[in-house]
């Protein structure tokens, strides 16, 4: 039987004041911590191991004294914590750990965007039997997904993270490499204030009633900016 595929889902313990900042300025911490936790929640639901056949997923968590914390919030997953000085190394260091382990293909997703579901995920794994990376846009200039068959340091060093060249500079990195990639996906990120409001409805149905309301409440009672 041949080594699996892996699904690394990267994410940070749901802590007030470090998830969702910029719509914490908007609808405050407590609330922001609500809606990651929901986008969370939808993405785990919908990426589970019983939507992809022959995948492994492993929960690569931050900060790494929140290994009994994310337990507790997300049940059985395998988990791992982030290794690295900023974004980039840790996810280079997620690929490698994934690549010693045996994986003969490595999908790494955030939890920003509802558009990052089994089919998504799917899609990304079929385009690496063709591609040497995978990679899923974002409308604010950013990436949602990227999957490797083996590790490409090159794609995460010195990168201006959270900006909008992240993905200009993925794909240049990934030509001048010589590398064949795939591109899929125009993803909507959830981070602002007018992110949620467009995307309410979907946010919603993983909220309870009585948070969604407080969240209506802080939410809608200003016009858009």
């Amino acid at each position: 039987m041949r080594a699996p595929q892996t699904l690394l889902v990267f994410l940070k313990a749901p802590r007030a004041g470090s998830v969702k900042t910029r719509l914490a300025a908007a609808i405050g911490d407590d609330l922001a911590v609500e809606v990651y936790r929901a986008l969370t929640t939808a993405l785990m639901n919908s990426t589970t191991a019983a939507h992809l056949s022959e995948c492994a997923r492993v929960v690569c968590f931050s900060p790494k004294d929140a290994e009994a914390e994310i337990a507790a919030w997300l049940g059985g997953e395998v988990l791992e914590p982030q290794d690295g000085v900023d974004l980039g190394a840790r996810m280079d260091r997620a690929f490698a750990n994934s690549f010693a382990r045996g994986s003969t293909a490595t999908v790494l997703i955030g939890t920003d965007s509802l558009g990052i579901d089994r089919l998504a995920v799917a899609a990304a794994f079929a385009a690496l039997d063709t591609a040497d990376v995978v990679l899923r846009g974002a409308v604010d200039g950013g990436y949602t997904l990227i999957g490797l068959k083996r590790r490409q340091p090159s794609l995460f060093t010195d990168i201006a993270w959270s900006t909008d060249t992240v993905m200009a500079t993925a794909l240049a990195r990934a030509s001048a490499s010589g590398l064949r990639v795939a591109v899929h996906g125009h993803d909507a990120d959830i981070d602002t204030l007018d992110d949620l409001r467009r995307h309410w409805v979907q946010v919603r149905q993983y909220l309870d009633d009585d948070v969604a309301r407080r969240i209506e409440g802080a939410a809608f009672s200003s016009p858009p900016a």
